[in-house]
């Protein structure tokens, strides 16, 4: 039998890596099917499973290095590898996807379950430092990193080599000190995505890893508490903003509005606010910027828990025409201009696939030609802005009806529109030929009774089996 090229073997392995099964079939088979099939295994290593994880947890604490194990048996951690005899075939850690927090913990949790000791959270705490220098120090070109715990890894050996190539970092600011920061800053420059969780305070370390950066292209700020971040902070973010084409703020009042006129080049926006901060003064000052914000080349908008559909007119009026998708979310039953944002979008985004947004009797006169100019919607919800019951439910599965481009395949409508058994009858029926992939009703908690009754249900479950529909909540 002829010889297999690696390269095939590898293209072949790789694609059996989430059938375990297979693979370690392929273990078998002889020395060079094993050194492929090994690497693959364990650099999808993370198990569900107990019996599983106990044992890849047993074979990765057998891989510390020997000083490492005497330091843990000194401090009186026993890590119970009685059964492990040698040295690992393989070098298995520098495989592996570097390890979250919460895989450690369980990994600590599991040698730790039978200490009932007062020095319990001393023994926790060396076990995870240990554990982690081992990952820093075997890991190689890691990409991905979720920095979520007090371990400074950036300062232990091995850390230039290990992160010198991460491109995408989230930072849990409430555990990760500033002179750890500063050494990352000291090894990563080519940093494309960076997210900060609990920013709750200027750090000179953040404010150096952030600068240090050519070519930050995504920025997400998780802020806990309603109070903005510093000065320093939202410097830096105006110093990077021509290259960043994502950002995400949550809450919006995270940064004062006027750092966002810098983000001149941005594609992708998500502005996320407490629902109970809607009406802050620094929120209405956020709406009020949004009027003269301008993001030409806007792919991606995202709003939640904001009412300024007249301030979000204004802003996808200056875009380039370019948008793709656009979810507007409020529970403020007040809002008003829903009705302008509709008929903006169906003039401004020609080529708008998905589309999450409120309806009013407004907005309801321009539905028609949303749905005539965006011929390439995909995806439409449209939900209501208050809980009254509304006896339009016919009124828009007509116009969806009739004017809808064939390229629609799901729809999600409100249940506070009050939708006759005929006027379902005969929505479905217009999709038969088309394929209706969803058609989901948005449930609200107004009221304990639904304007959906068995009847309308039982429409659904026929055109389901008639596989006019793929799919629906509505059963």
């Amino acid at each position: 039998m002829p010889k297999i090229n690696p390269d095939i073997l590898i293209l072949i392995f790789d694609k059996l890596q989430h059938d375990k099964k297979s693979l370690y079939s392929c273990l078998l088979v002889n020395r060079e099917w094993c050194r492929i099939v090994v690497p693959i295994l364990w650099k999808f290593t993370w198990y569900n499973d107990e019996k599983s994880e106990k044992k890849l947890f047993n074979t990765i604490l057998f891989c510390l290095p020997i000083s490492s194990k005497q330091l843990l048996t000194d401090n009186g951690v026993k890590l119970q590898l009685s059964l492990m005899t040698g040295q690992p075939l393989f070098k298995y850690i520098s495989f592996c996807t570097f390890p979250n927090n919460s895989i450690v913990y369980k990994m600590i949790e599991m040698i730790l379950e039978d200490d009932y000791s007062f020095l319990k959270q001393v023994k926790r705490g060396l076990l995870k430092q240990e554990i982690f220098k081992l990952f820093v120090g075997q890991c190689k070109n890691i990409k991905k990193l979720e920095w979520d715990n007090a371990q400074p890894l950036s300062l232990f050996p091995g850390a230039s080599t290990c992160f010198f190539l991460l491109r995408d970092l989230y930072v849990d600011v409430d555990f990760v000190k500033s002179d750890a920061l500063y050494g990352m800053a000291q090894i990563c420059k080519n940093i494309e995505k960076l997210t900060l969780h609990n920013c709750i305070q200027e750090i000179p370390g953040l404010i150096s890893l952030i600068d240090v950066q050519r070519n930050l292209k995504s920025l997400s700020i998780h802020y806990k508490e309603f109070k903005g971040i510093g000065k320093e902070l939202s410097k830096a973010m105006r110093r990077k903003a021509k290259t960043i084409t994502e950002l995400y703020l949550s809450p919006v009042n995270c940064v004062s509005p006027l750092t966002l006129t810098s983000f001149i080049k941005l594609e992708k926006g998500l502005f996320y606010n407490f629902p109970n901060n809607e009406y802050d003064k620094e929120i209405e000052e956020f709406q009020r910027y949004l009027k003269i914000l301008e993001f030409p080349d806007l792919q991606y908008l995202e709003i939640e828990h904001l009412s300024c559909f007249k301030e979000l007119s204004l802003l996808i009026e200056k875009s380039k025409g370019n948008i793709l998708e656009i979810n507007i979310y409020t529970k403020n039953e007040n809002a008003e201009n829903a009705g302008s944002l509709i008929k903006t979008i169906s003039r401004k985004c020609p080529k708008i696939e998905k589309l999450t947004t409120h309806l009013d009797h407004i907005g309801l006169k321009y539905l028609k030609e949303l749905l005539i100019n965006c011929n390439y919607l995909k995806y439409l919800r449209l939900d209501c802005l208050h809980p009254k019951p509304e006896n339009m439910g016919d009124e828009i599965l007509d116009i969806i009806i009739r004017y809808s481009p064939f390229t629609l395949k799901e729809i999600h409508l409100s249940d506070t529109w009050m939708f006759s058994v005929d006027g379902f009858k005969r929505f479905f029926e217009s999709w038969k030929g088309r394929n209706l992939i969803d058609f989901e009703i948005i449930y609200h908690n107004y009221n304990n009774y639904s304007y959906i009754t068995t009847n309308h249900k039982n429409i659904i479950r026929n055109y389901i089996n008639e596989k006019v529909i793929n799919f629906s909540n509505c059963l």
